[in-house]
């Protein structure tokens, strides 16, 4: 014999079951994870552009998340930025590096093409 406590159970999930079909029946779009955590995060992407010393600000942050996909080689290694920290780098010595901000990262891992 089933208990209360286990038919109660079994109600809530059907309930939370059916506000989610009824849901996807109207067509809501829920976000994906990584969309939320985009969503959530409350700092402005910050991606900077390094050649040898020269550390330059990039603008169109669509342009440079395909470039630095496109070097394919990203990884964990903080650095200061005016002010600001910069905890993903993706390139190597002898190349182009972009550094960017966990904001900018989440947005470049966002996009159709990383």
């Amino acid at each position: 014999m089933v208990s209360k406590r286990n038919w109660n159970v079994i109600n809530v999930s059907l309930v939370f079951l059916l506000v989610l079909l009824t849901a996807n029946f109207f067509g809501v779009q829920f976000p994906s994870i990584g969309q939320a955590r985009y969503a959530l995060n409350t700092q402005n992407e910050l991606m900077v552009v390094q050649w040898e010393d020269q550390f330059n600000e990039c603008t169109n942050i669509n342009r440079c998340c395909f470039e630095a996909r496109t070097v394919s080689n990203c990884r964990n290694e903080e650095i200061e930025f005016n002010g600001k920290t910069l905890p993903f780098v993706c390139g190597t010595e002898s190349t182009l590096q972009y550094h960017m901000n966990s904001k900018a990262h989440l947005y470049c891992q966002l996009q159709r093409f990383w």
